[in-house]
């Protein structure tokens, strides 16, 4: 399925919106609707830390609705 997230490329680099694929969800997953999402300053470390391979999605600060 095709979302939105806020995705960086590479260290030190912005957050920008964009387009990703995301696996259907599994017979025992759920998918809910996030209604919004915060990026903190943790976040903004673990990008500078280079924690992970990019491109990287951080975040999770999320609002979710059931409908």
């Amino acid at each position: 399925m095709d979302i939105k997230a806020a995705v960086t490329h590479s260290q030190g680099e912005s957050f920008k919106l964009e387009s990703v694929q995301l696996a259907e969800p599994e017979f025992d997953e759920i998918r809910v609707r996030i209604l919004g999402a915060g990026v903190c300053h943790t976040d903004v470390v673990a990008r500078d830390l280079w924690i992970a391979p990019f491109p990287i999605v951080l975040g999770r600060q999320s609002a979710i609705s059931s409908g």
